[in-house]
């Protein structure tokens, strides 16, 4: 009892000094937190869990732990967001209830235009009204829209266009980077064009920029170096070959070729420590403007919204003369897209960009101090590669499936050089237009570009370049986190509770690892095609073409009868796999979407038995039922 009473003293003395120290960090937490709550709980309980807390708070002001001020302050920030998040759900299920499923005519302006890969055709849309025979619907809402091959749509155009609504489940986090993270609670499909108008000035002017930049990697570059100059400088994957995107993920360093905060903060600190000792107002304008319009050039992900609100906190505190605190600051700009858009927690840039900020934040000092015998910008770099991995292993883990073994390594070698081809980058694009010099600025980035590419094929091919790993589960997740919790207060912490924990979350992990809890095993095909086995029944989900997923069987020597076969990927699957693996699979489940594709009629031609699965679904309960 002793010792539970010293520990809560010490948690109740740290939780004191945090709120003296960083109000707004904490009440940016809270409210995040909050905001999280209220996408899974009516808001009630959560206004009277807020009403506890500032009882708590005004219970600090009278001991005189924390001033009037602040206390009052962290209520009503709380207040506002929550109420805020709140409404904008209000909203939200308002408008799905009353137009899923229904046949609508919408206006709206087109607010991004994604461009990668299969989801080329689709947009965002700005909706100004819809109207159904249900009434009219203007307020502010988001739209997912599916358009037909070979629509050239801009951004900024005004569209108007029959549809069908239906509406998104916000349980499903895999369909999180199409549209909830937008913001978009309905996605339309059968879309009938009415009109469409040019876009205004300002949105001309983002749409313009973005394609030059575009043509400059077109004209300067070729191969890898082209694309990843379209990838850093304009956000543009779309031509990325299949080989670049594997060397990429393989090797650990898909990271660089995402426009996220590094790239941001890169491009603003240039900026302003280029013009500071000249004028500082000026330099710091500069910088805030340019990074905010990067960010729209650029698609305005919520890593990249992340970084311009951080980088816009840095400039302000440098201009009044005050301390930076990176962890209000980060708190804070979670709070504030939290607010703005409810859905972005289950965006996966979102989820990686404040994990692995948060882990240099707490980790990057430590391992610095480990490596202080290496020379100073090598044993940076390591700091900030390790601090970042670790904090993110179970969010990598859980989007791909496997853990790149070699990463560390990767990052350490191409650090080396990233920041000046980066520089070298956006130095291009503003000497674009000056004879000679650009060229000679193209050829050096096309060879640091080159090089890029050439370590992301070196150490994807090394032996064991990736490691397959389940995915975290809530208690893994739990055990997790809370390790990386004692490590921060570890100096406060007594090492008899420390010991504890550890022997308690180990017991945990030993039980549901090796107890077995539900009768099914798993086995892991290919990168993230898995297959399910309970009792006489199988159940195959492959996310990968048939002939890829043919070969794995056959080299994990699996390749057995399968009574349900999941395709989740047609498109990469070869007739001949097709062929080979009629007689061992007795049914072939394949999306609703793709009941007209070349796939579909050659499986019917050979006799498969076919059943249609909906397009968003929920595969763990469809195979959970599939395997009773």
């Amino acid at each position: 009892m002793s010792i539970l009473k010293v520990f809560s003293s010490k948690i109740i003395d740290n939780t004191v000094n945090i709120i003296e120290t960083k109000p707004l960090a904490v009440f940016s937490v809270l409210s995040f937190m909050f905001i999280i709550m209220r996408l899974y709980f009516p808001v009630e309980p959560l206004l009277i869990l807020l009403f506890f807390i500032g009882l708590f708070l005004i219970c600090l002001t009278i001991h005189d732990k924390i001033s009037t001020f602040i206390a009052v302050f962290l209520c009503a920030a709380m207040f506002i967001g929550i109420f805020s998040t709140s409404n904008k759900l209000s909203s939200y299920e308002k408008v799905t209830n009353m137009l899923d499923e229904q046949t609508v005519r919408v206006e709206g302006e087109i607010s991004s235009v994604p461009d990668e890969g299969k989801y080329k055709t689709t947009f965002f849309l700005e909706c100004d009204r819809v109207h159904s025979h249900k009434g009219l619907y203007d307020n502010n809402l988001k739209i997912y829209v599916k358009a037909d091959k070979g629509i050239d749509f801009k951004l900024g155009d005004k569209l108007s266009f029959n549809a069908t609504l239906k509406a998104a489940d916000i349980k499903d986090a895999g369909l999180s980077r199409h549209y909830l993270s937008k913001g978009a609670p309905l996605v339309a499909n059968d879309l009938t064009i009415l009109s469409l108008e040019k876009p205004k000035a300002f949105h001309n002017m983002v749409a313009a920029a973005r394609n030059y930049i575009i043509s400059l990697g077109n004209k300067f570059f070729t191969g890898d170096a082209r694309e990843l100059f379209k990838a850093l400088t304009a956000g543009d994957k779309s031509d990325f070959s299949s080989d670049l995107t594997s060397n990429l993920n393989r090797s650990g360093l898909s990271h660089i070729a995402c426009v996220s905060g590094l790239h941001v903060s890169i491009l603003g600190m240039a900026i302003y420590n280029l013009l500071r000792r000249r004028n500082r107002v000026l330099s710091a304008t500069l910088a805030v403007t340019v990074v905010w319009l990067f960010s729209l050039i650029t698609g305005s992900s919520p890593s990249t919204l992340r970084a311009c609100i951080m980088f816009t906190s840095f400039i302000i505190a440098k201009m009044v003369l005050m301390d930076n605190d990176s962890f209000t600051a980060l708190s804070f700009s979670a709070m504030l897209l939290a607010v703005i858009n409810p859905f972005v927690i289950y965006d996966w840039g979102f989820i990686l960009s404040f994990m692995s900020v948060l882990g240099i934040q707490i980790f990057s000092f430590y391992f610095k101090n480990m490596l202080s015998f290496l020379p100073e910008p090598l044993a940076d770099s390591m700091s900030v590669t390790i601090s970042a991995q670790l904090m993110t292993i179970p969010v990598l883990t859980n989007m791909f499936g496997y853990l790149s073994v070699y990463s560390i390594p990767a990052n350490i070698v191409v650090s080396a050089i990233f920041l000046w081809v980066l520089y070298l980058c956006f130095v291009l694009i503003v000497f674009s237009y000056v004879p000679w010099l650009n060229w000679l600025i193209g050829i050096v980035c096309a060879l640091g570009l080159d090089i890029i590419a050439v370590v992301a094929n070196l150490f994807a091919d090394l032996p064991g370049s990736i490691m397959f790993v389940n995915r975290f589960d809530v208690i893994e997740y739990i055990a997790y986190y809370s390790i990386v919790i004692m490590f921060v207060f570890r100096k406060k912490l007594s090492s008899y509770f420390i010991s504890a924990v550890l022997f308690i979350l180990a017991a945990i992990l030993i039980i549901t690892t090796y107890v077995p809890i539900s009768p099914t095993d798993k086995y892991r095909i290919c990168d993230d095609s898995m297959l399910y086995i309970r009792e006489n029944k199988t159940v195959l989900l492959a996310h990968e073409g048939f002939s890829e997923v043919e070969a794995c069987l056959i080299e994990e020597n699996l390749y057995n009868t399968i009574d349900h076969y999941i395709v989740c990927n047609s498109l990469a699957s070869y007739e001949r796999a097709l062929v080979d693996m009629k007689d061992s699979v007795y049914t072939l489940h394949i999306s609703e979407n793709e009941k007209q594709s070349d796939f579909t009629a050659f499986a019917q031609k050979l006799g498969y038995e076919i059943e249609y699965y909906r397009e968003y679904i929920d595969f763990d309960e469809y195979i959970s039922k599939l395997l009773k």
